[in-house]
């Protein structure tokens, strides 16, 4: 009974939807799947944003650029430039 309820109310909910297009009634902000998702990639941005402001203004930015520049290194090799292993224990 609450299935058959549920079908009668999404295809009137459709119905309505696509009245709402024909007769240019249809608001482009009212919540649907791609405005959350717009406001989703909104949001990540500002995130993204406030992250950089916030590594640009620390008192450690030097030791951060650092670690950045660390990061995409490689580790080191066992053999040092003249093919010496680097520790012996």
């Amino acid at each position: 009974m609450m299935e058959a309820d549920l079908e009668v109310k999404a295809k009137e909910s459709r119905e309505k939807k696509e009245f709402e297009k024909k007769e240019g009634k249809f608001d482009p902000n009212s919540y649907s799947r791609e405005n959350r998702w717009q406001a989703y990639l909104e949001e990540e941005e500002k995130k993204k944003e406030q992250e950089e402001k916030q590594k640009s203004n620390t008192i450690f930015k030097e030791y951060n650029e650092m670690m950045e520049e660390h990061k995409n290194r490689p580790p080191p090799g066992i053999y040092n430039k003249d093919g010496k292993v680097r520790q012996l224990n």
